[in-house]
């Protein structure tokens, strides 16, 4: 749900970059508030958990991890990953 939600903020934003200056300034306004922040933050680390643990799975479609050791390995460096791509995605963009 929150990746949808994400996903159609973002497409609102460009619909609005697309319309003209005062919708751009209106959807810009709401999403560089604080909330706004915390929500795009919130989504960027729904959206990288969501990639990196389909990559998880990818891997044991292949037939690798399946040893409980692995899976709690995999599990640790999802979460570790989804950390660290969410600040290089914040901290890259400003």
């Amino acid at each position: 749900m929150v990746i949808t939600l994400g996903a159609i903020m973002v497409a609102g934003w460009v619909w609005s970059a697309m319309t003209g200056s005062a919708a751009y300034d209106c959807l810009h306004g709401v999403l560089n508030s604080s909330i706004g922040k915390v929500l795009m933050i919130f989504w960027t680390l729904c959206t990288s958990y969501h990639l990196l643990n389909g990559i998880r799975h990818l891997v044991w479609d292949c037939g690798y991890g399946f040893d409980l050791s692995q899976v709690y390995g995999s599990g640790k460096g999802v979460l570790a990953g989804t950390v660290l791509l969410t600040a290089l995605v914040w901290l890259a963009g400003g």
